[in-house]
């Protein structure tokens, strides 16, 4: 977990930082040569450490900002650390390591407000799915599964429409023997749905309202709109079931 591994890496440079201080490894007091030699390599071991978890907190800082998605007050917390990193930066940099101490106390207390998904939700494979389509639909719900891990639920929305159109186009040819990906390659989900219609291919009227509604937010996540539409862990998680009901009932 990124997280995790920030906080251990704070706490081994602080550490790394403070034994440096404790054991007064300043080559300017050293005098003897063993005893030179013997303080210069633990001071270049703890230099390396210190090197080395700065090298973890650089590549893995950027990438708390995607849990900005899943939590949007993460961001305050986010921006906060970004600025601590820089400031740490400077001071590394001019040599100041004694000063780095009391901004890395201040760095790992924000990376602990930060709100990371717990939710790991694995959703009912489909079954009976036609071979031509098989591959790209398993591939469709195991990014759901991803994105719906890490709190990505207008994109794991959006994925659902494309399974829609998949499984329907698969239908419709099934049905009709004509492709409409070749014929009409642009056609829409609500004009994919209402050709169906006008062929007299009939659904369960409960089935027509999933489609809908599944349509309906991949709408709301899809296209600009005055407010950004986020739409809630439940909210997703009855999409996506809605959508492998869907796919269950075509292809039972």
């Amino acid at each position: 977990m990124i997280t995790k591994n920030l906080k251990n890496s704070i706490e081994r440079l602080s550490n790394s930082i403070k034994n440096i201080e404790n054991e007064d490894l300043d080559k300017k007091q050293l005098t003897s040569k063993s005893l030179y030699s013997y303080k210069e390599r633990k001071l270049q071991y703890y230099l390396n450490s210190i090197e080395s978890n700065l090298n973890t907190l650089r590549e893995n800082i950027p990438k708390l900002k995607d849990y900005s998605k899943y939590d949007r007050s993460n961001e305050k917390y986010y921006l906060r650390i970004t600025d601590l990193m820089s400031d740490i930066e400077t001071l590394y940099k001019n040599k100041q390591l004694q000063k780095i101490r009391g901004y890395l106390q201040e760095l790992y207390e924000n990376i602990n407000f930060i709100n990371i998904p717990r939710t790991s939700l694995s959703f009912k494979k489909p079954k009976n799915l036609p071979e031509e389509i098989k591959e790209e639909i398993m591939a469709d719900v195991n990014e759901i599964e991803k994105c719906f891990k890490f709190g990505c639920y207008r994109s794991a929305t959006i994925i659902c429409g494309r399974i829609l159109e998949t499984v329907l186009h698969r239908k419709y040819y099934e049905l009709t023997n004509n492709d409409l990906l070749e014929k009409a390659p642009g056609i829409g989900l609500g004009k994919l749905v209402a050709r169906i219609s006008e062929e007299n291919i009939k659904f369960d009227p409960g089935l027509t309202q999933q489609i809908h509604l599944i349509n309906q937010m991949r709408i709301f996540s899809v296209h600009k709109k005055k407010e950004v539409f986020y739409p809630s862990e439940s909210q997703t998680q009855a999409i996506v079931l809605y959508t492998l009901d869907v796919i269950e009932k075509l292809f039972r």
